[in-house]
């Protein structure tokens, strides 16, 4: 097989990580997620899978064929739906590893003799994030206003421990830009911002047009810690004389009243990357994800650079800048990346772990 790359590419080997599927095993194109094969996978890893059992779990076995030793010899992959069960499933040795540790359970895991706790980092991080479509939006002063009122440290106590952020990448980033000062809470900039904006403060509240300026809200209800934080954040703008109404939406009416219709005024979420840490689908004026609206030349110019460079050092160089530009022109509030546990059972023994290949160590693991 031959693969052949539109431009030059300084890590090409970054691009291969994608599933292979045996063609003879499907009747045509395209391949439908329903279809049979879904339950009968082929696969050439450590485990191979043994059977689909009646509680939604699957076990796997020691794959003999694999080409090193492998140091637990079944495993059983379970889904539990109520997430809010999985850290006392892990308490009460129904579990042996729990791959992500909900940050209000961190205490409870924390001081139990038989659970160990492993920290990793994700490029993920919290936004809060601004429709520019909207006429008052697609002012910088009414963003700055508004970014001025949130109080991050407050959002975030209530909701685990994590580094702020200033801008679209995560501190451990090499393209984290360290110049760029985190923002603070300052009432005096919000009022300054939103009178030059043309808002009128009223006995309690600001007013656009002689009306109460209200703020669409909407957040996915899937998201961990969404109610928490939605709550507090809207209980800061009242707090400032900005009325936000919220909405919490499931998958499909996300995907139609953000991704596809721009139907709201600011959107409270999550973006998650893989190493590649490509932001241009998010920031970009063409980018399929850039469903804020946002626009700036410079920034559509440092995104071709870094996408086209082979040099690393110039990608660095260019994403920093990107990271200071992106942070100036405020399309979002950027929030903060939370610390990440997977807790384990004291009996498991050899455990690493990587936050894009979490299960790729898993055959080193034991049990003792």
């Amino acid at each position: 097989m031959k693969l052949s790359f539109v431009r030059p590419e300084g890590r090409p080997e970054d691009k291969l990580y994608f599933k292979i599927l045996p063609k003879h095993a499907f009747a045509g194109l395209p391949v439908k997620r329903t279809d049979a094969f879904r339950t009968r996978p082929v696969g050439t890893g450590p485990w191979k899978v043994m059977q689909f059992n009646e509680d939604n779990s699957v076990t796997f076995r020691k794959n003999d064929a694999w080409r090193d030793a492998v140091g637990v010899d079944e495993v059983t992959l379970r889904e539990v739906a109520d997430k809010n069960y999985q850290a006392k499933l892990l308490l009460y040795e129904s579990l042996e590893a729990l791959v992500r540790v909900l940050p209000r359970d961190l205490a409870m895991l924390q001081n139990n003799r038989k659970v160990e706790l492993y920290p990793y980092q994700t490029n993920s991080w919290w936004y809060l994030g601004f429709n520019q479509d909207r006429p008052a939006l697609s002012n910088p002063e009414v963003r700055k206003g508004l970014a001025a009122l949130v109080d991050v440290d407050a959002l975030l106590a209530p909701v685990g421990t994590g580094a702020r952020v200033s801008g679209p990448f995560v501190p451990s980033s090499p393209y984290y830009n360290h110049d760029v000062r985190l923002p603070e809470p300052d009432e005096d900039v919000a009022t300054a911002a939103f009178t030059g904006a043309g808002l009128v403060h009223g006995d309690e509240t600001w007013t656009q047009g002689g009306r109460p300026w209200t703020l669409h809200l909407v957040a996915h209800r899937a998201l961990e810690s969404v109610q928490e934080v939605t709550i507090n954040l809207q209980s800061q703008f009242a707090s400032q004389g900005v009325t936000v109404e919220v909405e919490f939406l499931d998958d499909a009416a996300w995907k139609q009243r953000v991704w596809r219709d721009h139907d709201y005024d600011l959107v409270l979420s999550q973006w998650t990357f893989d190493r590649n840490e490509d932001v241009r689908e998010q920031f970009h004026s063409q980018g399929s994800r850039n469903f804020t609206g946002y626009s700036n030349p410079e920034v559509d110019a440092l995104l071709d650079r870094a996408r086209d460079t082979t040099d690393p050092f110039v990608r660095k160089a260019a994403l920093r800048e990107l990271h200071a530009k992106v942070a100036a022109d405020r399309p979002m509030v950027f929030l903060w990346t939370l610390d990440s546990y997977a807790a384990m059972a004291v009996k498991v023994r050899n455990v690493v772990v990587h936050p894009f290949y979490f299960f790729s160590f898993a055959p080193q693991w034991t049990m003792k």
